[in-house]
């Protein structure tokens, strides 16, 4: 019983983590869209060259 309460409260904080870092993710990825974005408007407009 013991062994299976310790697995339990593992699994429980893998899945918090995986949680949390599946937030994370999706906030990067929305940060990288943003700043896409803007690379590519300042590129486009001549205030930014790509290397």
């Amino acid at each position: 019983m013991a062994a299976k309460g310790k697995a339990e409260a593992r699994v429980k904080a893998l899945e918090e983590q995986n949680a949390a870092l599946k937030a994370e993710v999706r906030d990067l990825r929305d940060q990288l869209k943003t700043y896409r974005h803007l690379d590519e408007h300042l590129c486009s407009t001549g205030r930014l060259l790509h290397a």
